[in-house]
């Protein structure tokens, strides 16, 4: 038989060891965050930035929230679970939020789950009352579907690049009083440019320098067939997949948005550029002005746009790079740089235009010489002459307007022998360009009768080099009474 005194001895440390056991849960519960809530987002509201502007709605999908309890609660112990959607922020439109946006996996243990308050239009906040009918056994998740939710951004702060967070808090129903605080706020909404334009590799396009180009047009190819119109590399117009506009659709560019799309940098000589993504929707703009495409003329998914350059013809083409460049405007507002001026194509002579800025057509009394040198091996190079008077600016002229110019005299001349590979040339002012293109004595000495010229070489083929040399003749009293003025490097046409 068990004393009395064993058994008040056993009791009492059975009391003991009971209450020792639920402090220690106790504190369990209320130390250390491996008990505290935990929100979650199961999939992020990706919006464009294009859109976003102060008071703009948005209408959220494929969304919703979940949060962990990790505070065990009782029969009972019924708790308000808030969420708050920030600063700045608000619900668009009443009756997006219902009872029916929260659920739960702890079953029986919870009888209800009602719309409390707030999420109406105008509200930060929105408040569910959870009633509890049992302790919960296991640590319960709710999980509140936001898909079709409005949510007003007054502040327009949408439109910036970044994520949007939204918190989660839970409060007893009795007095108020925050419990099972945690991991309240999570990245919720996250703000992508909607679009993004990248050029291509630069088009390089070869000005044909022959006789047959005259320095107007290119030299033909897949993408020039006549040598005037020039198909550029491509401008690529990537959108984000998955970020959607204010409706929830996925984003791309509209009838209220437009472009202003522009060409810079080389242009002498284009007499238009033509935007062409699809058949429909070429339209033509020309150098120094903005065209302006309305959005819908632009790809409405990821794909790519020609732009093609037509050269006029009839004026001289030069070395140099053409720039292009797009700025949006959106329908929010919003002006942005789709793409900044960049190199669209690259244009460069297939020769060597060499220059002598001073020469004297004054035969009777000056001789002037060009000396070349040709690298290369390739042999056949042609070469093609152009002369310009360089009268002195207010001299007495003589031509018939009582005008000073510069113009060209006579016509580009082609010389009847080409130039060979890895060799040099020596060509003659009077003998082998004046004579044989008709140039008079009288022509020569220009408008000034100061006798000053210019002459131009093109040369097809790369890297040749040349000086000039002008001397006085002999007039028969020996070498000692000539005299040379120099010997000069041509210049370079870059």
């Amino acid at each position: 038989m068990v004393s009395s005194r064993y058994w008040k001895n056993t009791v009492k440390f059975n009391r003991i060891c009971s209450l020792a056991l639920c402090l220690g849960v106790a504190f369990l519960l209320l130390a250390g965050s491996a008990f505290a809530g935990v929100t979650a987002v199961t999939t992020i509201h990706q919006v464009a930035s294009q859109v976003g502007k102060a008071n703009a709605v948005y209408t959220l999908s494929n969304t919703a929230i979940t949060r962990r309890v990790d505070v065990a609660r009782g029969a009972g112990q019924n708790f308000y679970l808030k969420v708050d959607l920030g600063s700045g922020y608000s619900f668009g439109s009443t009756g997006t939020t219902t009872d029916s946006d929260v659920t739960s996996n702890a079953g029986y243990i919870v009888s209800s789950i009602v719309k409390w308050a707030g999420g109406n239009t105008g509200d930060q906040t929105v408040q569910y009352l959870v009633t509890i009918t049992a302790s919960f056994p296991t640590p319960p998740t709710f999980t509140i579907r936001t898909s079709g939710w409005a949510v007003k951004d007054t502040a327009g702060t949408l439109a910036t690049i970044g994520f949007k967070q939204v918190t989660l808090t839970t409060t007893s129903s009795i007095d108020g009083a925050p419990f099972d605080s945690g991991t309240d706020s999570v990245n919720w909404i996250e703000v992508k440019s909607g679009l993004v334009v990248t050029v291509g590799a630069s088009t390089q396009m070869t000005i044909d320098t022959s006789a047959a180009g005259a320095r107007k047009k290119f030299l033909t190819s897949a993408s020039s067939a006549d040598g005037l119109t020039i198909t550029t590399g491509a401008l690529t117009f990537t959108y984000c997949a998955g970020c959607v506009d204010t409706t929830g659709v996925q984003y791309a560019l509209g009838a209220s948005d437009t472009l202003a799309l522009a060409v810079a940098g080389n242009t002498t000589g284009i007499s238009r550029f033509v935007w062409a993504p699809i058949s429909s929707s070429v339209l033509t703009g020309t150098p120094g002005t903005n065209l302006s495409i309305v959005g819908t003329k632009a790809p409405a998914a990821t794909g790519s746009v020609f732009v093609n350059l037509t050269v006029d013809g009839s004026t001289a083409l030069s070395n140099g790079t053409t720039t292009i460049a797009l700025t949006a405007t959106y329908a929010s507002g919003q002006v942005a740089t789709l793409l900044s001026a960049s190199t669209f194509s690259v244009w460069s002579y297939n020769g060597t235009i060499l220059i002598s800025n001073w020469s004297n057509g004054n035969s009777s009394t000056f001789k002037t010489r060009y000396y070349f040198w040709n690298p290369a091996t390739a042999s056949g190079a042609q070469i093609s002459v152009r002369i310009f008077e360089a009268p002195i600016p207010g001299s007495t002229t003589r031509t018939a307007s009582g005008v000073t110019t510069g113009l060209q005299i006579g016509s580009t001349y082609i010389l009847p022998y080409t130039m060979g590979g890895t060799t040099g040339l020596t060509i003659r002012l009077q003998e082998d360009l004046l004579t044989p293109m008709g140039i008079t004595a009288d022509q020569a000495l220009g408008p000034d009768a100061n006798g000053n010229l210019v002459v131009e070489f093109t040369i097809q083929t790369l890297r040749v080099t040349g000086y000039n040399q002008v001397f006085t003749i002999d007039a028969g009293s020996g070498s000692s009474s000539q005299m040379a003025f120099g010997t000069t490097p041509l210049t370079v046409n870059p």
